[in-house]
């Protein structure tokens, strides 16, 4: 029971993961984890901390920059 809940994290993890790159990949600007969670369609309560642990991988893997600007933190897609 204990590893099809740790597959189906994994899983729903990689997907959040992979729908994270391909919308910062279509855009030319940074966004806040906040606007990121909206257009991926999660409720705004939810919408940064559904996202964070996509793109700290991301960054980590060097394919997404974060940068902060007048005191948000936002991130892009590196080109």
């Amino acid at each position: 029971m204990a590893y099809l809940l740790y597959t189906l994290l994994g899983t729903v993890y990689f997907i959040m993961k992979e729908q994270v790159k391909n919308y910062l990949k279509s855009l030319n600007v940074g966004k806040t984890p906040t606007q990121i969670g909206l257009a991926l369609g999660k409720d705004y309560n939810t919408a940064s901390s559904s996202v964070r642990n996509a793109l700290k991988s991301l960054v980590n893997e060097g394919l997404v920059y974060k940068t902060k600007i007048d005191g948000k933190v936002l991130y892009g897609w590196v080109r």
